[in-house]
C-alpha cells in the first residue's frame, strides 16, 4: 500500500463482531513487530489491530520526499480513511504518540480515543507552545505513572499496559464541554 508496511489482526471475526479499531503507530526507529510484538496478541482478542509501519520504518520503501512529523500524520490520516476506520482509537508508542496527538488535534473525526506511552518530553522547555495549547484542551486525559521502567523498556511491561490500554479505551466517553 504505497510503500507501507500494514499488519490487520483480530481479523474479519473481529470486525463482524463489532470491536472498535485499535491504530498502532510505532516509536522512532522501531517496527511492527518491536514495539508491539508482546502486545498484539493480548490487544486483538478485544479489538481489530491494525499496525502501521511510518515511511522509512522497518519493512517499509525508501521514497525521495523528507520525514516529517507532518507528513507522517497526514500519510496515517490518507491510510485511515483508506481503509475505513473513522473515529478509531490510537495507540502511539514514543514518536507513534506525537503522531497520534497531531492527528487528534488535526483530524479529531478520525480519533475517538488515544494512548501516548513512553512520551519522551520530561519537561516543557522542549515543546512548542501550540502543542501544549492543544493538550490543554483534552478531556478526559490520563496520566499514568510506571516505576522503574525505561523509556526503551516500556513495551516490555505487557501486563501493566494492557490493563491500562485497555481499561481507558473501555471506558465511557466523557461529556463534552
Amino acid at each position: 500500500m504505497g510503500g507501507r508496511s500494514l499488519a490487520l489482526l483480530g481479523g474479519p471475526r473481529a470486525a463482524a463482531a463489532g470491536y472498535l479499531a485499535l491504530v498502532l503507530l510505532h516509536g522512532a526507529m522501531g517496527t511492527i513487530e518491536t514495539d508491539f510484538g508482546k502486545l498484539l496478541p493480548s490487544l486483538a482478542t478485544t479489538r481489530q489491530v491494525v499496525a502501521i509501519e511510518q515511511q522509512a520504518h522497518g519493512h517499509t520503501a525508501d521514497i525521495d520526499r523528507s520525514l516529517s512529523y507532518d507528513q507522517m500524520v497526514a500519510d496515517t490520516a490518507a491510510l485511515v480513511r483508506q481503509l475505513g476506520l473513522d473515529n478509531a482509537d490510537f495507540f502511539g508508542y514514543s514518536m507513534g504518540g506525537g503522531i497520534a496527538l497531531q492527528l487528534a488535534m488535526r483530524y479529531p473525526d478520525l480519533v475517538r480515543k488515544f494512548v501516548w506511552a513512553g512520551a519522551a518530553s520530561y519537561s516543557l522547555d522542549g515543546l512548542y507552545p501550540e502543542l501544549m495549547a492543544g493538550i490543554a484542551g483534552l478531556p478526559g486525559s490520563q496520566l499514568a505513572v510506571l516505576p522503574g521502567t525505561t523509556h526503551v523498556a516500556l513495551v516490555e511491561r505487557v501486563d501493566w499496559l494492557v490493563s491500562m490500554i485497555t481499561a481507558f479505551l473501555d471506558a465511557p466517553m466523557p461529556d463534552a464541554r
